[in-house]
């Protein structure tokens, strides 16, 4: 039997590691958990942000792609 010790729920872990790596990336100032697509593409999973203005940009929302 495993232990694993996470602040997200053992689903979201196991989701993550068959569908590729999370990259913490810095976009346009905010910073957020990212997974690569192809080339420069990256679809946003996670904002990571103190910021309330930040969770209300459709630019970076979980499920949008982004170019960098």
């Amino acid at each position: 039997m495993d232990v694993i010790y996470s602040l997200y729920p053992v689903d979201f872990a196991q989701e993550n590691s068959e569908q590729g790596e999370l990259l913490l990336m810095d976009y346009q100032g905010v910073k957020l958990y990212a997974r690569h697509l192809k080339g420069r593409e990256y679809q946003v999973e996670q904002i990571l942000s103190t910021e309330p203005q930040d969770f209300l940009k459709k630019s970076i929302a979980p499920g949008a792609v982004i170019k960098m």
